[in-house]
C-alpha cells in the first residue's frame, strides 16, 4: 500500500506473509485508491464483475444488514 485509503477485494484465500522475503503468490484482486467510502468501493467492486466482485458483494450485503 502506497496511498491511503486503499481498498482491496481478493478472489480467494491466500497465505499471509511475515517479513520482506514473502514468496506467496497473490490471488487476483480488485484495488481502489482514493478518498471514497467503503460503501462506494464495495459497490464498485461488486458491480464491476472483477476478481473481487463476489466477496465485495457479500461484504456490502453484510454491511447493509448491520445498518438496519
Amino acid at each position: 500500500v502506497q496511498a491511503v485509503p486503499t481498498y482491496v477485494a481478493v478472489s480467494s484465500d491466500f497465505d499471509l506473509c511475515a517479513g520482506f522475503s514473502c514468496t506467496t503468490k497473490l490471488p487476483p484482486y480488485d484495488r481502489m485508491v482514493g478518498n471514497v467510502t467503503v460503501d462506494y468501493a464495495l459497490s464498485t467492486f461488486a458491480s464491476g464483475n472483477g476478481p473481487g466482485a463476489r466477496i465485495a458483494a457479500v461484504a456490502l450485503s453484510n454491511m447493509k444488514r448491520e445498518r438496519q
